[in-house]
């Protein structure tokens, strides 16, 4: 794989943009607090999809340094051991990716924003309790939700989103997938009988091309999804430091005797 398109993908950079400042707050927290929780969240997506991205372009350097033996079987591990941290890093952002949204179909109130009971639902959080919530309030007739929900159900059935997943899932239950040029898989048994192969329990078997190309996929297609998910519940006008003294030092009054209420 050729590691220089990569290295120049910076669009999700712009996501570091929707850290709630003072002024999101001020003017959120009242009546759409969810808004300023989702907007964290963007940020927590940020910062998976940072590391992730860092994790994959390392797999592509040529000298590891200190940090390998200068021979062949070392610089392969080397690089299986930034691609396995890159599928884990890459599959966090789908999840936390369902944070988001989760986060923005909570109920608003202030005090959820001052004493942060929002971080005490995603325990909560999955695809089934998300979609179920979301066919809830479409339901109860918040309509405006159901392009939401139609596109987080596209995003986690897309094929390179749950090539990671399942690659993921894999090495939670078995530790690692096995990449060829490290050793033998073993997934048969030496004897055939009668041209009858017999498996064993070997892994799942992959090469580095194979894994670098589903991990640039999964890279471009994440981007294209929450893109239009943050498009989705973000208002045009978020980005608007503009609130007056009066209304930032009532906010903060409100949210200290909340803070002190919950001690």
């Amino acid at each position: 794989m050729d590691y220089t398109a990569l290295s120049q993908d910076n669009d999700f950079q712009e996501w570091f943009k929707y850290q709630p400042l003072d002024a999101q707050i001020v003017r959120y927290a009242k009546d759409k607090s969810s808004i300023v929780a989702a907007g964290q969240k963007i940020m927590d997506v940020y910062n998976a999809f940072a590391n992730a991205k860092q994790s994959f372009r390392s797999a592509g350097y040529e000298n590891y340094g200190d940090i390998c033996g200068d021979n062949e079987i070392s610089k392969l591990y080397t690089k299986y051991h930034f691609l396995m941290c890159a599928i884990m890093e890459y599959n966090t952002c789908k999840d936390l990716c369902l944070q988001v949204v989760w986060a923005y179909i909570q109920p608003s109130s202030l005090e959820s924003l001052a004493q942060n009971l929002y971080r005490n639902t995603e325990k909560e959080c999955n695809s089934e309790t998300v979609h179920k919530e979301l066919k809830r309030l479409i339901e109860e007739g918040r309509t405006d939700l159901k392009p939401l929900k139609k596109l987080l159900g596209k995003f986690e059935s897309d094929k390179y989103i749950t090539d990671v997943r399942d690659m993921c899932n894999y090495i939670k239950h078995r530790g690692t997938i096995h990449f060829d040029g490290l050793g033998d898989n073993l997934d048969k048994m030496l004897l055939t009988v009668n041209g009858q192969v017999v498996r064993s329990l070997g892994r799942p078997s992959y090469t580095f091309n194979e894994v670098e190309d589903i991990l640039w996929n999964y890279h471009k297609t994440f981007q294209k999804y929450f893109n239009q998910i943050i498009d989705m519940i973000i208002p045009e006008d978020y980005m608007d430091n503009k609130v007056t003294l009066e209304d930032y030092i009532n906010i903060l009054l409100e949210l200290i005797r909340l803070q002190n209420k919950e001690s």
